[in-house]
């Protein structure tokens, strides 16, 4: 199951709901054995925002499994996809998937990741 956690990036509603969202956020990664995978979605049109570091803080202080897709590389020049990877792995470290909804050819890393991971890996 993949899940769209709402509350974090650019959701816009109250600081009370957002915060309501944020604890019910941490209950459940911290909580549900299920959980194989946090999925975190930077754009590559847009430099790491505040939010990204303290999300990915937040997850490697409680020892999550975490990996890091760059997204809406087919929104930019072609020559910049290689440049924006990196940075995302300079900041972040680890793997770095790219991600497109137009190109499929940046998808495979990804696809290849999921469909190798078995289900009771963690």
């Amino acid at each position: 199951m993949i899940a769209d956690l709402p509350g974090y990036g650019y959701a816009k509603v109250s600081i009370e709901a957002r915060n309501k969202w944020q604890k019910y956020l941490e209950e459940y990664l911290l909580k549900r054995e299920q959980v194989k995978y946090l999925v975190q979605l930077v754009d590559a049109r847009h430099e790491i925002q505040k939010n990204d570091f303290q999300m990915r803080e937040w997850v490697l202080a409680y020892n999550l499994p975490i990996i890091t897709v760059v997204t809406k590389v087919d929104c930019i020049s072609k020559n910049k996809i290689q440049s924006a990877i990196s940075h995302v792995r300079k900041e972040f470290g680890g793997e770095i998937f790219p991600f497109s909804a137009v190109d499929n050819r940046y998808n495979e890393k990804i696809l290849d990741f999921f469909c190798n991971s078995g289900s009771s890996d963690k």
